[in-house]
C-alpha cells in the first residue's frame, strides 16, 4: 500500500491479543499476552491519532509466579485496562504514534509503529515502552533499573 487509508476507525474488541516481551529479567524472559477490548483509530491526510486499550487483568506469562506480579507492575491503582494514546504524523506505508501507556497509577512512554493493510481492515502494530526503576517482590529480583517491554499485536479495524 503506498498510503495509509484516512477516516476514522474503532478498534474491534475481538482483535486477539497484544505480546508483550522482554529481554531476560533475573532467570526469566517474559513472553505475556493481553486481549485488546477497544480503541480507534483517526486518521486524515497528514496526522493519526490511535488509542489502543488492553486488558491486564487477563495477562498471561506462562510463569504462574509472575503473573500476579507482572499484573502489579502494569496495573497499580488501575480498572486493570492499560490503554495506549497516542498521535503521529501519517506516513508513506506507516506511521509512527508516540505517546502515552496509562493504568492507573502508572504512565510511561510508549512508541508505536503502525502499518495499516492494503483494505484498511487491519493494523499491524509493534513498540516499545520502559518501566524504570521497578520493584518485583519476588525472591532474586527486588529492584530493577529499567524494563523494557516490546509490543506486537494487529488491530482489527471497523469503519466508524
Amino acid at each position: 500500500m503506498s498510503e495509509q487509508q484516512t477516516g476514522k476507525w474503532d478498534v474491534s474488541p475481538d482483535s486477539g491479543l497484544i505480546h508483550l516481551k522482554t529481554k531476560r529479567i533475573g532467570i526469566f524472559k517474559v513472553n505475556a499476552t493481553a486481549p485488546i477490548v477497544g480503541g480507534f483509530l483517526n486518521w486524515d491526510s497528514a496526522e493519526a491519532e490511535l488509542e489502543v486499550k488492553m486488558d491486564i487483568n487477563q495477562i498471561n506469562t506462562g510463569y504462574p509466579i509472575l503473573d500476579p506480579q507482572f499484573k502489579k507492575l502494569i496495573a497499580s491503582g488501575s480498572d486493570g485496562i492499560l490503554v495506549f494514546d497516542g498521535k503521529g504524523e501519517q506516513g508513506s506505508s506507516e506511521t509512527s504514534f508516540t505517546g502515552k501507556a496509562q493504568a492507573g497509577d502508572v504512565i510511561v512512554d510508549m512508541s508505536i509503529v503502525g502499518t495499516q493493510s492494503a483494505d484498511g481492515q487491519t493494523l499491524a502494530v509493534e513498540g516499545t515502552a520502559t518501566f524504570t526503576d521497578v520493584h518485583i517482590p519476588i525472591p532474586g529480583f527486588s529492584k530493577l533499573n529499567t524494563i523494557d517491554i516490546n509490543v506486537e499485536g494487529t488491530l482489527v479495524l471497523v469503519q466508524s
